[in-house]
Formats: structure tokens, sequence, C-alpha cells
């Protein structure tokens, strides 16, 4: 069963059973036609590892893993920060909406708009084009003080105190005498407005 819920834009999605994997990438599909350039994006991954990165989540533990979405020519792309076995380059991923979302990889997605306004949002995605174009690698050590290595949620941390050279602009989660950006930390927080959340089973 798939549960779709919280979606906007008129878009009648809500607590759909689904009894086959055809109808989760249908969902899924129905909620990527909701992404705008400039969206957070979050996934729960169905392996060990996501569930232990969901698990340094203080608030809610529901994703694992974040991105940025930019709409190019017309098809969604997602700007991500990952390591280990499924990049082992390291290096700043860019990969299409679907295969980002699938059902076949993940337990959760959700997609969350920031209350930037239109000059914010497109300085925003060019930081975070800047850190793929530039090869910036996945950050091991989750240090947020370090710049030329960045974790997923630390790659969008950056790019908006960036764009807005606000440092209380999101919330940093403090723990064992340091302090990180959270994944929840990107969609629980004044500015953010969640478009949708998805959950596969």
């Amino acid at each position: 069963m798939l549960i779709l819920a919280g979606c906007d834009k008129g878009e009648n999605l809500k607590q759909t059973p689904v009894k086959n994997s055809s109808d989760n990438y249908k969902l899924r599909d129905s909620a990527i036609n909701l992404i705008k350039t400039g969206d957070i994006v979050l996934r729960l991954g169905n392996d060990v590892t996501s569930y232990m990165l969901s698990q340094l989540n203080v608030r809610e533990k529901s994703f694992s893993h974040c991105g940025v979405a930019s709409i190019e020519n017309g098809s969604v792309w997602i700007y991500h920060s990952i390591g280990g076995e499924y990049n082992p380059d390291q290096k700043i991923k860019r990969e299409t909406a679907g295969k980002w979302f699938s059902p076949q990889h993940n337990l959760a997605l959700g997609i969350v708009r920031w209350d930037m306004d239109s000059f914010e949002k497109k300085n925003f995605v060019a930081a975070i084009i800047q850190y793929y174009k530039e090869g910036k690698k996945f950050d091991m050590h989750f240090d947020l003080q370090s710049d030329d290595r960045l974790y997923c949620a630390e790659m969008i941390y950056k790019a908006a105190l960036h764009t807005t050279k606000d440092t209380a602009y999101l919330p940093l989660t403090s723990a064992l005498g340091k302090n990180y950006i959270g994944v929840d930390d990107l969609f629980l927080n004044k500015h953010a407005h969640t478009i949708c959340r998805l959950q596969y089973k």
C-alpha cells in the first residue's frame, strides 16, 4: 500500500491504497508533477544505511536523504550529495526525479517548498549547481565547518546561507557538543511548506 497525503495545487491524491508496484510508480510520478525548481526533496531509503542516517534526525526520523530539484528543459532533476557504494567517486550527483524517488529503493518521499522569493530561489539553485560543477565530494565526517566537502543537508544549508546571508535562516541541531544540520531541520522550520509526503508499503 502507498499513501500520498498533504498535496497542494488542487491535486486529490490523499490516502490512496496501492496494491501493486505499477500503481506505486504512477503515484510517484503524480508527486513529481508537483515539483518546482528550488524545492527541497526528501526520501527514506530501504537499506540499513538509510535507517542509520535517519536516526541522526532529532525531531523527526521520517527521511534519510535530501536534495534540491531543478526543472531543466522540461525535465525534473535532483542534485544531491551521497557517498558509499551508491556513489564511488563521492561527487555531488544529478539524477532524474524518477530515479531519485524510485519505489524500488525507497520507503517514503517528501517535497518541501521554502518561502524564498523568485530571485532568492534562482540564486539558491545556482549555488547548488555550482557545487555540482565544482565536483564537491561527500563529507564523510559530517563537518559543518569545512566547505571543501558537503553532506546532503550541509549542501542545502550552505547554499541557503550563501543566498540569504542569514545564519539563522535554518535551525541547527546540537548533539555531543557538535552542531550539524539534520535532514529534519530542512522541513521543520518556519520557512518550509510541505507540498506532499508519500509512503511506500
